[in-house]
């Protein structure tokens, strides 16, 4: 079983208090609040940086799932608790409870059970690729088209 050293629990506790001192900033588009956008990337990081290290170790991929499963859970209390969209006008109390874990979780989670748990492993570089480009470009738009769909269809 990998265990996290020092350094890795630094990057961890370094990205989870960043957003923390983060104001509220101005509306952004459709009326995602920046700053809740913003307060997800922790979340995400912690995701990212907990593939990383199974990488790096080589966890077995059964191990690599069931410790999957337990970061999702011990961050739904930061999502909870810590990133709030509730000033929106559209949102009703089951977003926070259900959807909020399910717009952060989606992308990683895919990229999770298409790339790390296939036969054949995949160089650093690849999986660094895919990371910037799923934090950069695939969250954005997909946080777009979560709050279409939530406003739209949900609602």
């Amino acid at each position: 079983m990998p265990r996290f050293n020092g350094g890795d629990m630094s990057w961890l506790l370094f990205f989870v208090s960043v957003p923390l001192s983060i104001g509220t900033l101005e509306e952004g588009t459709f009326g995602v609040y920046d700053s809740s956008i913003v307060k997800c990337y922790p979340a995400l990081l912690t995701i990212y940086i907990f593939r990383y290290v199974c990488i790096v170790r080589k966890v077995p991929q059964r191990r690599r799932m069931v410790a999957y499963l337990f970061v999702v859970l011990l961050l739904l209390p930061y999502v909870y608790f810590i990133i709030d969209v509730d000033h929106h006008p559209f949102r009703l109390p089951v977003h926070k409870w259900l959807f909020d874990p399910i717009w952060i979780f989606t992308i990683p989670t895919a990229s999770f059970l298409t790339m790390d748990l296939r036969e054949q492993n995949y160089s650093l570089k690849t999986f660094l690729i895919f990371t910037v480009l799923e934090l950069t470009i695939v969250f954005y738009l997909w946080t777009h088209l979560w709050i279409i769909w939530t406003i739209y269809v949900l609602i």
